[in-house]
C-alpha cells in the first residue's frame, strides 16, 4: 500500500508567521497526490491553545522556527511539557547542529532546513513522519505492556507459589498475552520495514565508507540492484568533482562536528550517467558502531529545469536590454511601469526607479481607446496593438513622437503588456519638412492664379483710388451717397485681398502633427475659395455637392486643405491636357466634388473629365517621385505626400480611372465618435 494513500486526508498544522511561506506550503502539497487538510496559526500562542483544547483535530504540527513572542523550538518544548501526542516537525530557515540536537531534546520529529526543493520533500516526508511516530508510539506501548506482564508474572509467582495450580494457568495466560505482544511488536517492525522499503525517497545507510542497507528507491535512483548495493563503497556512487565535498561532510559528521543537515551533489549512476540528488544526512549508532542515516531525492530533472530557465533569463535580458528601441513591461490591468529596458531610459530621460510604477499612459496624452493598452471593451484577438505616430514627453518635457507597439506577454508579470516604443521624431521632422516643401511647390505652382484672384479687389481699389483723384483735381464736391458707396466697395476689396493673403499664409505655415475635430467641408471650401476663380477662368465647370450635418472627422485641417489642393491641382492640370488633345474640339471640362456619408465613413470624391490614367500608370502613382509630368513641372511626390497624410488620419484613398472618360479619386475617414481621441 501507497503510505501517502494510508494518511489521507493528512491533518495538519501550520505554525508560520510569514503569508508567502504558507501560500507555497499550500501549493507544494497541492501540486503533489498528498490529500490533506491545512490549519493555520501566525502565533506560537494561538497554535497551542488549538491543541490543547482538542489534540485529535491534527496529525501533525509543522513550526517555524523564527515565530514572533515564542520561538518555534520554544513551542516544541512547550508541548512536550504539555505531552501533546503528535509528532512535530521544525522548520528553519538556516540549520546548525546546535538547532538540531536542541529539536530532538524538544521532541521534534524532523528537522527541515528551508532552502532550495525543500517544499518538494514535504508532501512525501511529513507522512513518513506521521507513519514513523505512530509506529514509535505504538512500540512503546507494546514495550510498555511487555514490561508491566513480566512485572505482574514475577510478582504472582513470588506472592502464589503456592498456588501452583492457579498460579500455572496464570502463567499460560501470561504467556500467550506475551506472545501477543510480540506479533504486534513483529507486525509493527514489518510495517516500519514496508514504510521504508516502499518510499518515494531513497533512503540508505553508511558506515566505514560502505552501504549497509538501501531501499528500494535508493536503488531505483542509482540503477543498481540492492544486491549489487551491499557493501558496495559508498564514493563510487558519486560524482569524481563532487567527492571531496561529500567525503568532508562526512567526516564531520562521523566525528560530531557541525555539517550540513541537507545538500545537493552530483552522482553516478550504474551505466555511468551523471545524476543530481539532494542528501539529507544524520548520525546514527548501527551495531555498537557509528553510521549515517540518510536520504536522497532525484533532483535532475528540476536542476536541468533550472539550467534551461537561467539560459532562458539570459537571453531575454541580453534581448531586452540591447534592443534598439525601447521597451516597457506593463501591468495588464493598471498599465503601471513594471520594467523598462536600458534604451527607454535614455529616449525618454529618466532613471529607471523613477519610470518604475509610473503609468505608461502618463508619458504622453493619448487615449488609448482600443487595443491591450484600452481599459474598456473586449480582449483583443490579435497578436499585437499598432499606435502610430503617438506624442509622447521625455523627463524635461521635450515632446517625441513614437510608433507604439503592444502585445500581450503569456508569461511572467501575471501575464502582462509588452509595449514596445520606436523613435520616429526624426523621421516625422524630415517628413513635415518634405511636406512643408511640397506646399511651397504647390504655392508656386499656384502662382499665377492667386495673381488673378488678387488682381481683381486691387483694380476695384485702383478705380476707386482715381475716381477720388478725380474729384480732388477738379476741386468738386462728393455727394455723401457716392462717398459712401466707393468707400464700402474699396473696404470690401481690401478685406477680399486681405483674406485671400491670410489664406495663402495659413495654408503655406509649417504645422505641427495633430488629430483634431475637423469639419470634412470646411477644407474644401477653403481650397476652392482660393482656386476656385482660377479654375472659371480655366474653363473648368465647378460641381460641389457637400451634404450637410457630416459628423466630424479626427485629422488636420490644413494637411487635408493640403491633400484637397494637390488632387484639384492635378485634376486642373489631367483636363487641360485632355483639351489639348481634343484640337479644337468644344468640350466642356468638369470637375465634381462630392461628400457624403457611408455606413461609419465620411467619403470625398473628387472626378474630373479628363484624359484618364492607363492600369499601367495607376499602380505606381501613389509611388514618391513618380510623375507623367514635363521636367520642370513636377517633383513626383505630391500624391505619395497625400497618401501619407491620409494613412495618418487612418484614411484611405482610392483611384478609378478609365482612358479618355476621366479620373475619380475617393478618399474615406472615419466618422469622429466619442471613443476616439486625438493625440
Amino acid at each position: 500500500m501507497n503510505p501517502i494513500e494510508t494518511l489521507s486526508p493528512l491533518r495538519i498544522l501550520l505554525v508560520e508567521d510569514d503569508e508567502h511561506d504558507r501560500i507555497a506550503f499550500r501549493r507544494s502539497f497541492e501540486k503533489s497526490l498528498v490529500a490533506c487538510e491545512i490549519t493555520e496559526c501566525t502565533w506560537a500562542e494561538d497554535a497551542l491553545l488549538q491543541l490543547l483544547a482538542d489534540v485529535s483535530l491534527f496529525d501533525v504540527v509543522v513550526i517555524d522556527h523564527k515565530l514572533p513572542a515564542m520561538s518555534g523550538l520554544d513551542l516544541c518544548k512547550e508541548l512536550l511539557d504539555q505531552q501533546v501526542p503528535l509528532p512535530l516537525v521544525l522548520l528553519t530557515g538556516k540549520g546548525s547542529q546546535e538547532l538540531a540536537v536542541e529539536a530532538l531534546k524538544a521532541g521534534v520529529c524532523d528537522y527541515i532546513i528551508k532552502q532550495l526543493g525543500y517544499l518538494d520533500l514535504l508532501p512525501v516526508v511529513l507522512p513518513q513522519v506521521v507513519q514513523k511516530h505512530g509506529d514509535h508510539v505504538a512500540r512503546k506501548r507494546a514495550e510498555e505492556a511487555l514490561i508491566k506482564a513480566y512485572d505482574e508474572l514475577e510478582q504472582r509467582v513470588e506472592e502464589r507459589t503456592t498456588e501452583l495450580a492457579r498460579t500455572t494457568e496464570q502463567l499460560k495466560r501470561e504467556l500467550t498475552e506475551r506472545k501477543r505482544t510480540e506479533q504486534a511488536l513483529r507486525e509493527s517492525e514489518e510495517r516500519y520495514g514496508t514504510l521504508v522499503e516502499n518510499s518515494l525517497t531513497g533512503i540508505y545507510m553508511d558506515q566505514d565508507s560502505k552501504i549497509v542497507f538501501a531501499n528500494r528507491r535508493f536503488a531505483e535512483i542509482f540503477g543498481y540492484s540492492k544486491e549489487e548495493l551491499a557493501d558496495m563503497e559508498s564514493w563510487k556512487l558519486v560524482h569524481p568533482e563532487d567527492r571531496p565535498l561529500t567525503d568532508a561532510i562526512r567526516a564531520k559528521r562521523v566525528k560530531g562536528e557541525e555539517a550540513p543537515a541537507e545538500y545537493e551533489a552530483r552522482g553516478l549512476t550504474k551505466d555511468g550517467k551523471t545524476i543530481w540528488v539532494l542528501r539529507r544526512n544524520t548520525l546514527v549508532e548501527y551495531q555498537g558502531k557509528p553510521a549515517i542515516l540518510g536520504n536522497v531525492v532525484d533532483v535532475t530533472e528540476r536542476k536541468r529545469t533550472e539550467e534551461a530557465l537561467w539560459e532562458s533569463k539570459e537571453k531575454y535580458h541580453t534581448l531586452f536590454d540591447y534592443d534598439p528601441n525601447s521597451i516597457f513591461v506593463l501591468d495588464p490591468e493598471t498599465f503601471e511601469v513594471l520594467d523598462v529596458n536600458v534604451r527607454a531610459l535614455e529616449v525618454y530621460g529618466y532613471e529607471k526607479e523613477e519610470l518604475i510604477g509610473k503609468r505608461f499612459k502618463d508619458l504622453g496624452d493619448y487615449v488609448y481607446s482600443d487595443g491591450f493598452l484600452s481599459s474598456i471593451g473586449p480582449t483583443p484577438s490579435a497578436v499585437c496593438s499598432v499606435y502610430p505616430k503617438i506624442r509622447h514627453r521625455r523627463k524635461d518635457g521635450t515632446p517625441i513622437y513614437v510608433n507604439v507597439h503592444a502585445c500581450s506577454s503569456k508569461g511572467g508579470h501575471k501575464g502582462g503588456i509588452i509595449a514596445t516604443t520606436v523613435d520616429i521624431t526624426e523621421s516625422l521632422e524630415k517628413e513635415t519638412q518634405l511636406i512643408q516643401a511640397s506646399k511651397m511647390s504647390t504655392l508656386g505652382e499656384m502662382a499665377t492664379g492667386v495673381a488673378h484672384e488678387l488682381n481683381q479687389p486691387l483694380s476695384a481699389i485702383q478705380i476707386g483710388a482715381d475716381f477720388f483723384q478725380n474729384i480732388v483735381r477738379e476741386g468738386g464736391e462728393i455727394p455723401l451717397e457716392e462717398l459712401a458707396l466707393v468707400s464700402e466697395q474699396i473696404a470690401s476689396q481690401v478685406a477680399r485681398a486681405v483674406s485671400i493673403i491670410n489664406h495663402m499664409r495659413e495654408f503655406g505655415r509649417k504645422t505641427e502633427i495633430q488629430r483634431e475635430k475637423v469639419d470634412i467641408n470646411e477644407p474644401l471650401r477653403a481650397v476652392f475659395a482660393l482656386l476656385g476663380e482660377q479654375l472659371r477662368v480655366r474653363g473648368v465647370k465647378l460641381l460641389l455637392d457637400l451634404q450637410d450635418d457630416l459628423p466630424p472627422v479626427f485629422a488636420d485641417s490644413n494637411r487635408l486643405e493640403q491633400v484637397f489642393i494637390d488632387l484639384v491641382v492635378n485634376a486642373r492640370d489631367a483636363m487641360e491636357e485632355g483639351k489639348e488633345r481634343l484640337e479644337g474640339e468644344t468640350f466642356q471640362n468638369t470637375l465634381k466634388v462630392k461628400t457624403f456619408r457611408e455606413d461609419s465613413q465620411v467619403v470625398v470624391t473628387i472626378a474630373d473629365t479628363g484624359p484618364g490614367i492607363p492600369d499601367d500608370v495607376k499602380e505606381k502613382i501613389f509611388e514618391p517621385f513618380f510623375t507623367t509630368k514635363e521636367v520642370g513641372k513636377g517633383t513626383g511626390l505630391g500624391l505619395s505626400i497625400s497618401y501619407g497624410i491620409v494613412k495618418d488620419y487612418d484614411g484611405t484613398i482610392e483611384v478609378e480611372s478609365e482612358v479618355d472618360k476621366g479620373t475619380t479619386f475617393k478618399i474615406t475617414f472615419p466618422a469622429c465618435d466619442e471613443g476616439r481621441q486625438g493625440s
